[in-house]
């Protein structure tokens, strides 16, 4: 067949140059399905999400443990466990988390409920009942990271018995795009 006759039987604005191409050109760049592939790799792998880490401190009225992410990213939904093991009767149990690492995020639910809720010495504080000693508090707090939250932010959980400091843990969230 003439190349003619060839160019006859292609569609309007196709020329011979389509056919000479390789077979590479058909298909994605290598190079594109590499990177693609790492950065899928790297999401999945968690290292840029937000896993909970455990920090703990004692005292000698209680034993503080939370469990918190130091990392997450804008927009994210995670979980802080905050423990308290009391040693010594607490009369008025109050746990302060200072506004710094709740900034641009919206509380979703404090489980359990606080019977008081208050801003007092730069610090978000939650009033609950009595604890024996020997017993064991906790408290469930589910927030979300608002988009336009980005940054390092440090701040600390801190437990009261009314307006006396028991312990206070220092914790930082850094918040990545």
């Amino acid at each position: 067949m003439t190349d003619d006759a060839t160019d006859a039987k292609r569609p309007d604005g196709i020329g011979r140059e389509i056919e000479e191409r390789s077979s590479q050109h058909h298909h994605a760049s290598t190079l594109s399905l590499i990177v693609l592939g790492a950065l899928v790799a790297w999401g999945a792998s968690g290292f840029a999400g937000s896993r909970n880490e455990d920090f703990a401190v004692d005292a000698a009225a209680l034993a503080l443990h939370v469990s918190t992410p130091t990392r997450a990213r804008n927009g994210e939904i995670y979980e802080t466990r905050v423990s308290v093991a009391a040693r010594e009767r607490i009369g008025k149990l109050v746990v302060g988390i200072s506004p710094a690492l709740w900034r641009d995020s919206t509380v979703n639910s404090l489980v359990p409920a606080p019977a008081e809720e208050s801003h007092e010495d730069d610090l978000f504080r939650f009033t609950y009942g009595p604890v024996e000693a020997g017993q064991t508090f906790e408290a469930k707090f589910d927030l979300q990271i608002n988009p336009t939250r980005i940054g390092s932010e440090r701040g600390v959980v801190a437990v009261f018995d009314g307006n006396r400091k028991l312990a206070d843990l220092p914790l930082q969230l850094r918040v990545l795009p």
